[in-house]
């Protein structure tokens, strides 16, 4: 997979007021359409996703106080230098949830629920981390990958002949369940 320490990643920046996240290369044209997505209004975090799914990782992590990061192959990569202001990631998640998912955050101190973009669609799980908004954006892949591109043993595959019967997919999150 592609390097990603801090040393080679074109970091996202923050403007110098704490008022929208600056991306020094848009990459928003390197993927495939979701199908039946036709009017996407942009976000503020569109990039950052865009940015998550180039580098191959799994997923996205925002903090207040501390620069994002990525999981990929099950390590934590830094994908910013700067800090995040715990203002400016409140008003972000806020434009991505909605007046009433975010007020339904603001009570339950948590939030679920599944963000589409032109290139991919995202579960995302808000939460209270140190009095401010946490985030972490699950990217779903468009395609279902074949039992090789996989790597799973043989033995799943005969799995499918079976019609009946109860089979139990175990593992910590991230160990490739899905």
């Amino acid at each position: 997979g592609p390097d990603v320490s801090t040393a080679t990643l074109s970091p996202v920046q923050l403007d110098e007021a704490p008022s929208r996240l600056v991306i020094p290369d848009p990459i928003d044209t390197m993927f495939t359409q979701v199908e039946g997505i036709h009017d996407h209004k942009p976000r503020q975090i569109d990039q950052l996703l865009y940015r998550t799914l180039a580098l191959g990782a799994s997923d996205l992590h925002l903090a207040a106080r501390t620069p994002a990061w990525v999981t990929l192959h099950g390590e934590t990569k830094l994908m910013m230098d700067k800090e995040i202001d715990g203002r400016l990631l409140a008003t972000v998640l806020e434009e991505l949830a909605g007046p009433a998912q975010w007020d339904r955050f603001k009570r339950r101190k948590r939030l679920d629920f599944g963000y589409a973009t032109p290139q991919s669609r995202f579960r995302c799980h808000y939460s209270i981390a140190g009095g401010w908004p946490h985030a972490v954006f699950r990217a779903i892949p468009n395609s279902i990958p074949d039992f090789e591109d996989l790597g799973v043993p043989a033995i799943i595959e005969t799995f499918l002949k079976y019609q009946a019967g109860l089979f139990l997919f175990v593992g910590v999150t991230g160990s490739g369940k899905s």
